[in-house]
């Protein structure tokens, strides 16, 4: 919301005299990915930017609290913000500079660095955004000389040609269930109460009502229950449950779904799924063989070995460019599309790779580089798949089961 006020505020400014927009909001603008877009038009339309960041937000580190830690005792952590417009002393590209308080300072300590300093006493450390407009945790550089698996630039060439992100219902407590039984019962009472509603031109209560919902709702659209829309999927790493696949009441189940497990959703495929653009926890990438939720991973993104044309026919997800590439860099004509599938998982799984490329993996997709031996890597992707994907066929741990009487413990 408070971008809508930068806004406000630039569009008032004389482009022949300049001016001077000061907000106190929250810190997100600094180094969040969904303002990307602030940062890159607030750089451009100034010439000079000054941020105080004051850190202290409480969901970044939990360790903190937002009475004792925030200068305003909140949870979000706070920043101030100069932009300077001087068109007579125009620059080519606006001078950044911020400081930063101590995050774990407490609040009292962050006030009086306010009432203590002013602008010419601040020891200000100069920012150089990178090429996406991030100002801070930018990186490692040689990151984008590295092979993009997938882009949103349609004109990038990528390893694969198609991507996707998992099935979000809006009501999986009605549409997930560890017993098939249990969820065709609770979905013959929500398509009755569903239809109910219709009848009688009112949103039933008993139901979990979504925005995509209502608009079948207010075209009076019916829905039918089918026995046939149960399958299994993968709702969380590790955890499958039964999953009816009614469209209607699965808010984001659409044709990409379709591409990567048939018209049914019961067709054979291998896809790994990984943290996607701006996640918080540790970089994660697995792999499945069914239809997945959108929460299994954070914020993730899937890339499938397949897809599934409309006349039931397959085709390959590793781009022609890709496997161009990887034969002419490698000097190898035997490397095909599926042993690119597992050499780019094993890449994405290093542990190494993760460590040294943490930031440039929250701000943008996964690239891999070119391993010395390619078919190492390919096999060791090929067993990860086999054991994450097939973990049902694991044997299991030797478990010794002990019974003993509590009283005897006390």
């Amino acid at each position: 919301m408070y971008a809508r006020f930068y806004r406000w505020e630039m569009d008032r400014i004389d482009d022949k005299e300049g001016g001077i927009i000061s907000f106190i909001t929250n810190r997100s603008f600094i180094d969040k990915t969904g303002y990307d877009g602030f940062r890159k038009v607030v750089s451009k339309e100034f010439d000079y930017i000054y941020i105080i960041d004051t850190k202290s937000d409480v969901r970044d580190n939990n360790k903190l609290s937002g009475t004792k830690h925030n200068v305003f005792g909140i949870q979000t952590g706070v920043a101030l913000m100069f932009l300077v417009k001087q068109p007579k002393s125009k620059q080519k590209k606006a001078i950044i500079k911020c400081h930063s308080l101590v995050d774990d300072a407490v609040k009292e300590e962050k006030l009086a660095f306010f009432k203590n300093n002013n602008l010419n006493s601040i020891p200000w450390e100069q920012i150089f955004p990178d090429k996406n407009s991030y100002w801070i945790n930018t990186g490692e550089a040689d990151f984008g000389k590295m092979i993009p698996i997938i882009s949103k630039d349609k004109n990038e060439k990528t390893i694969f040609n198609f991507y996707s992100l998992g099935v979000s219902t809006n009501r999986d407590d009605w549409v997930y269930d560890f017993s098939e039984e249990n969820l065709k019962r609770k979905m013959e009472y929500f398509t009755e109460w569903y239809n109910k509603s219709i009848e009688s031109n009112s949103e039933s209560g008993k139901i979990k009502w979504s925005r995509d919902l209502k608009k079948k709702f207010s075209k009076n659209i019916k829905a039918q229950f089918y026995d046939s829309l149960v399958v299994s999927t993968l709702y969380r790493p590790f955890t499958k449950k039964k999953h009816y696949t009614f469209k209607m009441f699965n808010d984001i189940l659409t044709d990409n779904h379709y591409k990567m497990f048939g018209k049914a959703l019961d067709k054979t495929n291998v896809v790994f799924h990984f943290s996607g653009i701006g996640h918080n926890k540790v970089f994660t990438s697995i792999a499945y063989k069914s239809i997945f939720s959108l929460d299994a991973v954070e914020k993730g993104q899937s890339v499938p070995l397949k897809l599934y044309l409309d006349d039931g026919s397959e085709i390959e997800n590793v781009s022609d460019w890709a496997l161009n590439k990887f034969q002419t860099d490698f000097k190898d004509k035997t490397i095909t599309k599926t042993s690119i599938f597992h050499y780019v998982f094993a890449c994405i799984h290093d542990p190494k790779y993760r460590a040294k490329y943490k930031e440039n993996l929250s701000l943008e997709f996964p690239r891999v580089p070119q391993h010395k031996d390619f078919w190492k890597w390919s096999a060791w992707g090929e067993s990860l798949i086999e054991i994450q994907a097939d973990f049902e066929l694991a044997d299991l741990y030797p478990i010794e089961k002990v019974d003993s009487d509590s009283r005897a413990i006390n």
